[in-house]
């Protein structure tokens, strides 16, 4: 499994390398091991590849929804990179062991707290998820937002490359004597997205522009 990993990111690369001019300088300080939550800004369909090329060679997982095991090459692709499915018609305690043991096995897990793609890049409102998963596992949150894959089919229709800028924050360590109501766990949702909006162009921070 690691050398077909190693393979399909190899060629997501060169095709990624050829559409689009990719700066990622910023992430010089993102540790090789973890356990880490990984956070990003949810742009478009080259969130996951991306992710995957960028921080190579590192073990990184994510999550889809299970229906996406029933398109073969999507099923070939998210079994390669191990991706965990979601059935999110309930709560999936399945998915949740898999992300103890991810964390217990020292990989990166990446996660989208907006939850749906953005399309224009504008920061959403976080949901609170990432901030159970980080209490429960004790991992640390690490903000790495994107910019430039929002103009990815624009430029294509040019034949266009497109300029993408990656860059990391500082590790966030979420702590709560107890058990973290619903107004701490958005508190800390919101701690969250404010480091990650700061990464971005101020025009692609949305509801997370000031505060």
């Amino acid at each position: 499994m690691i050398i077909r990993r190693t393979l399909t990111n190899a060629f997501l690369k060169a095709v990624l390398t050829m559409l689009c001019r990719i700066d990622d300088s910023g992430l010089k300080d993102v540790p090789l091991e973890g356990p880490v939550i990984i956070c990003i800004n949810h742009i478009n369909f080259l969130d996951a590849p991306l992710m995957q090329i960028v921080l190579h060679p590192r073990s990184v997982r994510g999550f889809a929804k299970k229906e996406t095991w029933d398109t073969p090459f999507l099923k070939f692709l998210f079994n390669t990179f191990d991706a965990i499915p979601v059935d999110r018609e309930k709560v999936d305690l399945k998915a949740f062991r898999e992300v103890v043991k991810t964390m217990e096995e020292k990989r990166f897990l990446c996660m989208a707290p907006e939850g749906t793609r953005s399309g224009t890049g504008v920061l959403q409102k976080g949901r609170p998820g990432i901030v159970t998963l980080a209490l429960k596992t004790g991992a640390p949150v690490l903000p790495l937002a994107h910019a430039g894959t929002e103009k990815f089919w624009s430029n294509f229709k040019r034949l266009r490359r497109t300029p993408i800028t990656l860059r990391a924050g500082r590790p966030i360590y979420l702590e709560s004597p107890g058990k973290a109501d619903s107004k701490k766990r958005e508190e800390m949702t919101d701690l969250i997205m404010h480091e990650l909006a700061a990464l971005l162009p101020p025009e692609m921070r949305g509801p997370y522009t000031k505060g």
